[in-house]
């Protein structure tokens, strides 16, 4: 690759279709959806098509890339090499797909901010090495078993609902479902993978949880009932200072157990 030339490829059949010197007009960009980008970073790690300057990866001063850009300026990969072409760094990609699958945001980053006001969308990225998932300003899972795996999350009003990891070829191989905390009108506020984070012991809070296989609804290692028949119903429990003072089943659209309050509605429950 020549110093300072940017080629440009298309996606779907590999031919290239355009190489520049320094900067891509804008114009060219908006009139080629699907490209993908070889080129150097500048000296001080920048990735930029143009003006201003994006995508510091500062470790990287001078290293070639190569970048796919599915559409507009959204970057969905993006890949460091050495001097010798070798691979140095696959760089993380937050995907976010509409309910119905379509790609509609790439980024770097979510701040926390941008994290809550998400709603109805899924979001791809990876754990870290030791089985973090880190998004949106906070760790929102340890996932051990899965270190620098692959994951796809359900979110809904800022909250991640349930959780899939995948396989190099993006196959789900296993799922997990958060327990969904509830506030007291029962405004979805938060979710946890296990214990019920100590914000939530003072007050009044709804759990619901998806009750196994055994039947069990658990919370705090205490079974609060047992009943194959429950297997695969949502499980929710009322928490008033950090202990159970109710609980009740659902199950297909149908509370088969306990006595829910007024205020609980089905159609609002995700």
């Amino acid at each position: 690759m020549k110093e300072g030339y940017v080629l440009i490829y298309d996606i779907r059949t590999g031919m290239r279709v355009g190489i520049f010197k320094r900067h891509v007009p804008f114009e060219f960009l908006m009139a080629h959806k699907g490209i993908i980008v070889k080129k150097k970073l500048d000296s001080r790690g920048f990735f930029s098509l143009g003006i201003p300057k994006t995508h510091n990866l500062e470790k990287y001063p001078n290293a070639p890339v190569i970048v796919e850009i599915p559409f507009g300026l959204t970057i969905s990969k993006l890949y460091v090499y050495n001097e010798k072409g070798e691979l140095l760094k696959e760089h993380k990609i937050i995907k976010v797909f509409s309910a119905t699958g379509k790609l509609i945001r790439c980024c770097f980053h979510l701040s926390e901010r941008e994290f809550s006001l998400l709603d109805d969308v899924v979001i791809e990225t990876k754990l870290d090495k030791n089985g973090y998932l880190q998004i949106g300003g906070k760790v929102r899972g340890h996932f051990q078993e899965y270190k620098g795996n692959r994951v796809r999350f359900e979110v809904h009003h800022g909250v991640i609902t349930k959780i899939s990891f995948l396989d190099t070829l993006g196959n789900i191989v296993a799922t997990q479902n958060y327990i969904l905390i509830y506030d007291e009108k029962f405004n979805l506020v938060a979710s946890t993978q296990r214990r019920l984070p100590r914000v939530f012991e003072k007050g009044i809070f709804y759990l619901e949880k998806i009750i196994g296989p055994s039947g069990k609804l658990k919370f705090k290692k205490k079974t609060l009932i047992t009943s194959s028949q429950y297997a695969g119903g949502n499980g929710f429990i009322k928490i008033v200072n950090g202990q159970v003072v109710s609980f009740w089943v659902v199950k297909d659209n149908k509370v088969v157990f306990g006595r829910p309050p007024c205020n609980f509605n089905l159609e609002n429950k995700k």
